[in-house]
């Protein structure tokens, strides 16, 4: 009788332990050099498409996140998504929601980071900047000379009566990964108020 061998074979580092790629942290170890070993821990919001974190059919809705450790899922919008700016390269999260007829929503999304400069936008089709219905771009860094936004940089956009469907809320920046001010990211809150219908998609009497 034949036998089968196996042979399993662990690569790693520091004594047989596998690591994953370090990271930064924060912003301030960022600018000091200064990586965390491993995995950064997960955030609110999602990083790509595959799958976005869902509002639910209730509003309020609020969440909290941080875009640090985020990458750039939309670079460019048209300008008349924000009215201000065509390029958002910034690292971004994304959230999903749907609305039936008769919506009217308000999005707002502020930071207390001095430093991180928020662009915010919704999208009909996940990726593609393109298909924007609405954003948010008249806030500077609340420590940008005339910054019309107060102590925090808040931006706030509305939607009402878009066609009733799925649409993707971006939480972004248009300042470029790395940007040695910090500018690109940061911790955020988002707030989402209104009404989003649940579409009637059958009706049937028996």
């Amino acid at each position: 009788m034949k036998k089968a061998l196996i042979l399993i074979c662990l690569i790693g580092l520091a004594g047989g332990a596998v690591l994953a790629a370090d990271y930064y942290a924060t912003k301030a170890d960022y600018r000091a050099g200064i990586m965390t070993p491993g995995a950064p821990a997960p955030k609110a919001g999602t990083d790509d498409c595959t799958s976005p974190t869902g509002v639910g059919a209730t509003l309020p809705y609020n969440d909290t996140g941080d875009t640090s450790a985020a990458t750039s899922n939309v670079d460019s919008v048209p300008i008349s998504c924000n009215g201000f700016y065509t390029t958002v390269p910034g690292p971004d999260h994304i959230y999903m929601f749907t609305v039936g007829t008769g919506n009217n929503l308000t999005l707002t999304t502020s930071t207390s980071d001095n430093d991180y400069d928020i662009s915010t936008y919704a999208v009909s089709t996940c990726g593609d900047g393109n298909t924007c219905v609405g954003g948010s771009d008249s806030c500077f860094a609340v420590n940008t000379l005339g910054n019309p936004c107060g102590t925090d940089a808040t931006e706030a956009f509305s939607l009402s009566g878009v066609a009733a469907g799925t649409y993707y809320f971006y939480v972004d920046s248009f300042y470029s990964p790395g940007n040695p001010d910090g500018r690109d990211s940061g911790p955020y809150t988002v707030d989402i108020t209104g009404t989003l219908p649940v579409q009637l998609i059958e009706f049937e009497i028996k």
